[in-house]
């Protein structure tokens, strides 16, 4: 690839993320909601690791991403929270939710910005998440901050493998891959069309 190849890069925030939910039963994703106001986000991926043995000796070992895990602390929009913790209104009154053990949490792409000091900006993105956790919430009368939701996710592979995308904007050639990342991503995007 010819262009500018980022050498030195820190993450330090995160920015303008977005949540796009896919509807179960038909795969349909929906164009994603920005909901920035994201106080942390932690990523870490798990390790499956595989042995070759040898008369009981292991010879050789590999390991290999299998899924990742991410936390976010946020204010999230109270219809983003709702769908993504599986809230619902079924046979209640207008205006009204609840939770519970009908719930049913929807899956989601997760996208965002992460910056470095000096402005250089990475794209990443989820794009096959759940949540792991469930609906917490803390109120603190007096207190001198808001309190963010946090949210445990799990990352699984896509249909290619692959647990979790990035994107430095400067190396990037495709301008709609830039425009799209955010509230339209799919893994099939970040692909070289044959």
């Amino acid at each position: 690839m010819e262009g500018k190849i980022i050498e030195d890069f820190s993450s330090y925030e995160i920015k303008e993320a977005s949540i796009q939910f896919v509807d179960r039963a038909t795969g349909t994703q929906e164009v994603g909601t920005k909901f920035g106001c994201v106080g942390k986000y932690d990523f870490e991926t798990e390790m499956k690791n595989i042995q070759r043995t040898c008369e009981g000796v292991v010879t050789d070992e590999l390991a290999k991403p299998d899924k990742g895990t991410a936390s976010i602390s946020a204010h999230f929009p109270p219809f983003v929270i709702r769908t993504i913790l599986g809230f619902h209104n079924k046979g209640l009154k207008t205006g009204v939710y609840a939770y519970g053990r009908n719930s049913q949490p929807k899956p989601f792409v997760f996208t965002a910005k992460v910056l470095d000091m000096y402005g250089t900006t990475k794209l990443i993105a989820l794009p096959n998440a759940s949540t792991t956790s469930g609906y917490s919430e803390t109120i603190e009368n007096g207190g001198e901050e808001v309190a963010e939701t946090e949210l445990e996710l799990s990352a699984k592979q896509d249909t290619f493998g692959e647990i979790v995308y990035e994107a430095f904007v400067d190396e990037v050639e495709d301008a709609q891959l830039i425009e799209d990342w955010l509230t339209k991503f799919k893994p099939e995007m970040a692909y070289e069309t044959p």
